[in-house]
């Protein structure tokens, strides 16, 4: 559509400028049509006659009659003469003041060849004098100096010779003057007294100390020998197992964990989003059994799509359902149908958890029996908040599932 469009304002251009070429051609030949059909303007003639709209006559010959039969003959055109006027005398000539001549400007100087000069010699560039290496390092050669006596204590004995007393002068007040005096001797000091050599303290001599003559040299005493040891018994046999708690949410599967693993509870409500994973290590020393179990906690939706990758690898169960809501009691079959699709037939244990809230129980111990006889597990009730049953049911599981 585009191209079409493009295309017929193409056309619509070349028309309207066509139109336009023509319109102008028209007004053009319309205007000289006009002035061609207008009648010649009459002007005055040169020699002061009005014009008659026709060629003067001047120069014209008559024309010759025309013979019938045929065209006319037009006259034959002779150019007119025209009479110039006569020219006034020319006044006679006078003296044409002629200018000065020019000076004659000197000849440009021809430039002359000069001598030829050598160009002038660059001083050679400053180089610096090779460095000579520098001698090699010789200690300075130390002279004993002769002992110097040590100084003594004298008096003290100017250098400067004593001025002579000048008596041929006077003082301000017309006296003579005294005569100099000579320095100030200083107190003689004594020397000091020599101070008596000390002599380092020679230690005494040990007392000797005669050296025993050898005698018969006697054997070691053999070493004692070690205790019997006592009889090792059975060693620990270690396993590492995944057991997973389900059921639905609400129904205290996170607290009973939280109790088991680390022996808390809290009775605030926080919904497990997916899984979590703890870990508890059992021992049963009777058997030599080191158990660390795996704790899967998931989450109380059947229609979770992971549900089938949270079961997988699962060595044991927990059904969880709380004894206040009897319909948690009802839904535990369609978890176990779920549970057993994935894993088939492994230890369960079947708990009906808060039964420490007994105002509020809705099914006991009976009702938990029965479906736990259906699917060859045990029954339990527990308390996550008393911690009745907690540790025993872990403790059941993890025995069944190393039997």
């Amino acid at each position: 559509m585009a191209f079409l469009d493009n295309t017929v304002l193409y056309y619509a251009l070349i028309a309207i400028i066509l139109v336009v070429v023509m319109v102008v051609v028209a007004y053009v030949i319309m205007r000289r049509s006009k002035a061609s059909a207008q009648p010649p303007v009459q002007q005055d003639s040169p020699w002061g006659q009005p014009s008659t709209g026709t060629l003067p006559s001047v120069g014209t010959q008559p024309a010759p009659a025309a013979q019938p039969g045929q065209p006319p003959v037009q006259p034959a055109y002779v150019p007119p003469t025209v009479e110039r006027p006569a020219q006034a005398p020319m006044p006679p000539s006078q003296p044409v003041a002629q200018a000065p001549p020019a000076p004659a400007r000197p000849a440009p100087a021809t430039p002359q060849a000069q001598a030829y000069q050598p160009p002038a010699q660059q001083p050679p560039a400053y180089q610096p004098p090779a460095q000579q290496p520098p001698a090699p390092y010789q200690p300075p050669v130390m002279r004993p100096q002769p002992a110097q006596p040590a100084p003594q204590n004298e008096a003290f004995t100017p250098s400067m010779p004593q001025p002579a007393p000048d008596t041929s002068r006077t003082s301000y007040f017309g006296q003579p003057a005294a005569a100099a005096q000579p320095y100030p001797q200083p107190p003689a000091t004594p020397a000091p007294a020599p101070r008596p050599a000390v002599q380092a303290a020679t230690p005494a001599p040990a007392p000797y100390t005669p050296v025993p003559a050898p005698g018969p040299v006697m054997p070691a005493p053999a070493p004692a020998m070690p205790a019997p040891a006592a009889p090792a018994g059975p060693e620990m046999r270690h396993f590492t197992k995944k057991i997973i708690l389900i059921g639905d949410g609400g129904v205290g599967k996170t607290t009973l964990i939280r109790k088991f693993v680390y022996d808390m509870f809290d009775d605030k409500y926080i919904a497990t989003i997916g899984t979590k994973v703890s870990k508890k290590k059992v021992q049963f020393p009777e058997t030599q059994l080191d158990v660390n179990l795996m704790v899967w906690d998931v989450q109380g939706q059947r229609n979770d799509p992971l549900l089938t990758r949270y079961f997988a690898g699962a060595e044991g169960a927990l059904f969880v359902c709380d004894v206040t809501r009897f319909q948690t009691f009802e839904n535990l079959p369609e978890w176990i149908n779920d549970f057993e699709a994935v894993c088939g037939k492994v230890p369960m244990i079947i708990l009906g958890n808060k039964s420490d809230l007994i105002d509020n129980t809705q099914f006991g111990e009976s009702e938990l029996g029965a479906l736990a006889a259906r699917y060859n597990a045990k029954a339990f009730l527990t308390s996550a908040k008393t911690g009745a049953n907690v540790e025993s049911s872990f403790k059941d599981i993890a025995r069944a599932i190393t039997k």
